[in-house]
């Protein structure tokens, strides 16, 4: 049997021997049956990357794939970006919003779903999750953008980052 799985991303940073890569459709295919075609052992604890995912989901879709994370072994993780809601922004980064809602639904990928931290926060509790960190621009700009030479940085105040872990 031939693998095609690659072994180096385009930045050529190797690709560890334990990571699968598991493509699924969210609005017409569960996590479940993505990870069962995958090989996906539900026993073990699993770092899920879902970044440039929830915002293009329905609510539903989004809190069915958290809902089975939750469910996975204590230790298990995900990371995320979401949306904040227009509603809770100042005038400027809600103009901000809409200018990228405007461009990524004219590309056929509308966004459809918004969390508050708090309501987020909340919403992952009810599902399973029992220890969260949840980060603004501010916070991910000091973490993983600092000391930069290019400049390279988030901006918009629009999204968040947020990393759940299954208790």
């Amino acid at each position: 049997m031939h693998d095609d799985r690659p072994t180096k991303t385009a930045f050529r940073i190797a690709i560890p021997e334990s990571m699968t890569f598991a493509p699924v459709d969210f609005e017409s295919q569960t996590l479940a049956e993505g990870l069962a075609r995958a090989g996906f052992q539900t026993d073990q604890k699993a770092f899920f990357s879902w970044l440039g995912v929830v915002p293009y989901l329905t609510r539903s879709a989004a809190m069915e794939t958290l809902r089975l994370i939750a469910s996975l072994p204590p230790g298990s993780e995900i990371v995320f970006d979401y949306a904040l809601p227009p509603e809770s922004l100042d005038p400027v980064r809600r103009q901000a919003l809409e200018a990228l809602a405007a461009r990524v639904a004219a590309a056929g990928e509308p966004f459809q779903t918004f969390f508050g931290p708090a309501e987020l926060e909340s919403e992952l509790r009810r599902v399973g999750f029992a220890s969260f960190e949840d980060l603004g621009t501010e916070e991910i700009n000091a973490r993983y953008f600092s000391g930069r030479s290019d400049g390279l940085r988030v901006g918009g105040g629009i999204g968040r980052l947020m990393k759940a872990r299954v208790g």
